[in-house]
């Protein structure tokens, strides 16, 4: 009996990736000395889950709702604010460099 379908399949597959996360960051511990953010990503994630049960559970659409996502999402956004920072500040200087190469 095929009772949640395709979302059952994309609840199982986000499961299967946090495990091999898991893994993965306990290998890497052996090599490299890294600093992860846990208790940020995890508010992230745990956010992430929170938008997706509020599109499931809220069909009506509305103006609060979709209020309420982008609080949620700009929530996350915050929290990622120095690697979205960084990220612009690499592609701005790639694209500088780019231009010069071709003058």
């Amino acid at each position: 009996m095929h009772v949640l379908g395709a979302l059952g399949a994309a609840i199982a597959t986000a499961i299967s990736y946090w495990i091999v996360w898991v893994i993965r960051v306990i290998h890497m511990k052996r090599y490299l000395k890294i600093k992860l953010f846990l208790i940020r990503d995890y508010i992230a994630y745990f956010i992430l889950v929170v938008q997706s049960i509020i599109l499931l559970v809220f069909t009506q659409e509305s103006i609060g709702l979709y209020l309420l996502e982008v609080a949620l999402l700009m929530i996350n956004i915050t929290l990622f604010h120095d690697e979205i920072k960084s990220l612009k500040n690499i592609v701005l200087a790639k694209m500088k460099l780019r231009c010069t190469l071709f003058r």
